[in-house]
């Protein structure tokens, strides 16, 4: 590479080269990592030895791929093993042969992922499958890293032609390559078939989660509600017209939901059936995913809106009590006044709903209110409040109950 060399790689400098591919020159492993029979191979004299020699050419050469100023396609064919597979990790694209094997075998060797490694897998595939396939050592195939996020696509070993690029930097056999889609489903009386192409391992007794659907640039509203009223044991009628500390209870907890339309338009528009749904979103540092959340959803049929717990807000606080309550028994009529304060602690903007449930009687009326409401059924009001960085808005209301 340029700093091993003293000079650049010409494709740097060449107009006519958009793309690089790096692979294995047979066809056996892209790369087998280094010769762990060789007592010298990870074997200096002290530790300053390594420092001044083996870890520059070593980050030299990694550094080179990661910051390559073109487009890197990796094309994984055959084993990918400890150094092997940490470099495909630098490169933009990682496109694997239906026959790869990815590993980490250095922790059981009694040595660690050396140049970065560790930190480039963690943002691929996250900590938590990073530390598994660091500190346990086990290959997973081309099927397993392209389920995890670790590859892009995986193709038939017989067509490696489908890592050849093309002029405008995008890779010829990608789409051609691509493999069937992950799922495929038919309808079947009351019920819907599915068939899961991706393979999966099971050992003796094992349970393992399959993923099901993967969906990119899916638009999930992100909703902010803050319920303050805390109602456990929610009940109407005139007990709770006559029950004075009722409703009173408060929490400051703003909740936060996903929201999401199963349609064709949304990059879904299958009839999900009952699981686990997962959101990443991508950081804008370095365009790594992130996981942000997860909850389960029931069977969900296609083009129906889905809304999903994810959490409480760390950045939005609420608070809320009741300023003023009035109950005449012998004119069949309450009135109950509430403070409700929310505040945005975030460095950017962000509306709150605010969910009241009118709870001591079906008969009500909103006699005073600081801001608009919208009605969302029988007995429960949202007020939407839009809120800057830093800022804190109260919201007052009256409401009357007759009976």
């Amino acid at each position: 590479m340029k700093e091993e060399t003293g000079k650049k790689p010409y494709e740097e400098d060449d107009p006519e080269v958009l793309v690089t591919v790096l692979t294995g020159a047979g066809t056996q492993a892209f790369s087998a990592g280094a010769d762990l029979g060789n007592p010298k191979t990870h074997r200096v004299n002290s530790p300053g030895e390594h420092l001044a020699t083996v870890s520059p050419r070593g980050f030299a050469v990694f550094n080179a791929v990661a910051d390559f100023p073109k487009p890197v396609v990796v094309a994984i064919n055959g084993f990918a093993v400890g150094i092997g597979c940490l470099i495909t990790l630098c490169g933009d694209i990682l496109l694997a042969s239906d026959n790869a094997e990815l590993g980490l075998p250095q922790v059981p060797l009694g040595i660690i992922p050396a140049y970065g490694g560790a930190v480039r897998l963690a943002r691929y595939v996250g900590r938590g499958k990073a530390m598994e396939m660091v500190l346990l050592g086990e290959r997973i195939t081309a099927a397993e890293a392209y389920r995890v996020g670790l590859v892009n696509k995986v193709v038939p070993a017989r067509k490696r032609s489908g890592y050849n690029v093309f002029a405008g930097g995008a890779v010829s056999g990608l789409a051609a390559a691509a493999p069937e889609p992950s799922v495929t489903e038919k309808t079947f009386d009351e019920f819907h078939l599915y068939t899961v192409a991706n393979p999966t391992t099971l050992r003796h007794q094992e349970t393992k989660q399959v993923e099901f659907i993967r969906a990119a640039g899916v638009k999930a509203e992100r909703l902010y509600i803050y319920d303050g009223a805390m109602l456990d044991d929610w009940h109407s009628g005139m007990s709770a017209g006559e029950d004075s500390d009722y409703g009173t209870q408060s929490n400051k907890k703003v909740a936060v939901f996903r929201e999401f339309k199963n349609s064709e338009a949304n990059k879904l528009g299958i009839p999900l059936p009952k699981g686990k749904v997962r959101f990443y979103t991508q950081d804008a540092a370095d365009a790594s995913l992130q996981f942000v959340g997860e909850n389960e959803v029931g069977h969900t049929p296609k083009d129906e809106l889905v809304r999903l717990y994810m959490g409480n807000s760390f950045d939005l606080v609420g608070e809320r009590k009741r300023t003023d309550f009035k109950v005449s028994k012998a004119n069949h009529r309450a009135e109950e006044t509430f403070e409700i304060k929310v505040r945005n602690r975030k460095k950017e903007p962000a509306e709150v709903r605010v969910t009241e449930h009118l709870y001591r009687w079906t008969n009500w009326e909103i006699a005073a209110k600081s801001q608009d409401f919208e009605k969302k059924d029988a007995q429960t009001i949202e007020f939407r409040v839009p809120l800057k960085p830093d800022e804190e808005r109260t919201i007052t209301y009256k409401v009357k109950y007759t009976w």
